[in-house]
């Protein structure tokens, strides 16, 4: 075989193996690849969260002083490529005054927001905020254009939990 059908032909045995639909991230790299983003967030570096996975669900548990250390664990787990959901019923929050759902809710946008930034055609614009009351996201804060607004209320109406959504976020030019 010459060197070039030999290049193409691993070209073809790589492409196969790698965007094959069957391939995915394994839960023990999925679980490593969330910790890691834990432990490099300096608000969860020294939470005591402890990270699984299940068949790329990622389990989030332990005991947090506050919301936004919880905030930030379901992030990082929402924005790492490979997840599909995150559980969070054994993650605890010492002393919170809000629902835990409208904070999960709130993180799990946030999340849909990064991931969109980093890998997505429309990356939502960082001067959109989220809040959640009762299940509802709230989006404030100015856009760029039209489109952003749009991947932003699409992106959390995609969220399992949210009830609905409310966007008041004024076009910037």
């Amino acid at each position: 075989m010459k060197t070039s059908n030999k290049f193409a032909a691993l070209a073809i045995a790589f492409s196969a193996v790698v965007f094959s639909p069957a391939y995915a991230i394994s839960d023990a790299d999925l679980s490593a690849a969330v910790t890691s983003k834990i432990q490099a967030n300096p608000t969860t570096a020294t939470s005591n969260i402890t990270v699984s996975a299940n068949k790329g669900v990622v389990i989030l548990s332990g005991n947090v002083l506050t919301e936004g250390e919880a905030s930030s664990a379901i992030e990082a787990a929402n924005a790492t490529t490979g997840v599909k959901d995150v559980d969070t019923d054994k993650l605890m929050i010492k002393n919170s005054p809000h629902p835990y759902k409208d904070t999960y809710i709130t993180a799990k946008v946030k999340g849909a927001f990064y991931r969109e930034k980093l890998f997505g055609d429309t990356p939502v614009d960082a001067t959109i905020h989220v809040e959640t009351k009762n299940s509802v996201v709230y989006l404030t804060g100015t856009a760029q254009s039209q489109a952003l607004v749009d991947t932003a209320i699409s992106l959390a109406k995609s969220i399992n939990a949210v009830q609905g959504v409310k966007s008041t976020v004024v076009i910037s030019r």
